[in-house]
């Protein structure tokens, strides 16, 4: 477990894990100030390949590496992570709470199993099938495109997903744990839904397909 937050995750990608945590701190401190992203992990973790995902590597850009942990930058928004928890995120990805389709197309949100400093759960948003520049070189990649606690009615976020058919997969012992740490109750209808399975899988590249076959 790490301060303030809950991962208790077997952890398969340690060497990942420390390669994204020396990033991390590269970019803290300076030492590195070229790189424009960071790779999180090398693969896609296998849950979010079975709800659809391809398997690509997982990048996050170096300023949201600084603005996740409370680093002030100019017209970017300001979160509240703990440094820890953060470097936590290769791991923490494996064993998500729940995942859905975003609203915006092309994209998934999650709630990984860990809170931020003010005990708010912690979600990340990926855009599917983005890309970003690791080493120099442009990759394919799912790409983070941010990394927070939803602080604003996160269980009211959860009941409009269930109503509009985009939650995908949820872990009930998790859930339950993690909304547990700010004192939240799991909407009742999410407990009609099947727990530690694939609800469904992603319409993203349905969707995209469809539009390409049209063209």
């Amino acid at each position: 477990m790490v301060k303030g937050g809950l991962y208790d995750g077997a952890g398969s990608e340690e060497d990942i894990e420390r390669d994204f945590s020396t990033q991390v701190d590269d970019v803290l401190s300076g030492e590195d100030a070229i790189s424009t992203h960071l790779k999180v992990r090398e693969h896609t973790p296998r849950i979010f390949l079975e709800i659809g995902l391809r398997d690509k590597p997982m990048l996050i850009t170096s300023v949201h590496a600084k603005t996740e942990i409370g680093q002030k930058i100019k017209g970017k928004n300001i979160h509240n992570i703990n440094i820890e928890v953060f470097k936590e995120l290769p791991k923490l990805l494996e064993n998500p709470a729940i995942i859905m389709e975003s609203t915006r197309n092309g994209s998934i949100v999650t709630f990984v199993n860990a809170v931020d400093n003010a005990n708010n759960p912690i979600m990340c948003a990926i855009k599917i099938n983005g890309k970003g520049y690791y080493n120099s070189v442009e990759i394919e990649s799912n790409v983070i495109a941010s990394v927070y606690g939803k602080d604003t009615n996160p269980i009211g976020f959860i009941e409009t997903a269930i109503k509009e058919n985009r939650v995908l997969y949820w872990n009930k012992k998790m859930s339950q744990r993690l909304f547990a740490i700010p004192g939240l109750q799991l909407p009742d209808n999410l407990n009609n839904l099947d727990s530690n399975n694939i609800i469904r899988k992603t319409k993203v590249f349905v969707n995209t397909f469809s539009k390409k076959k049209k063209i």
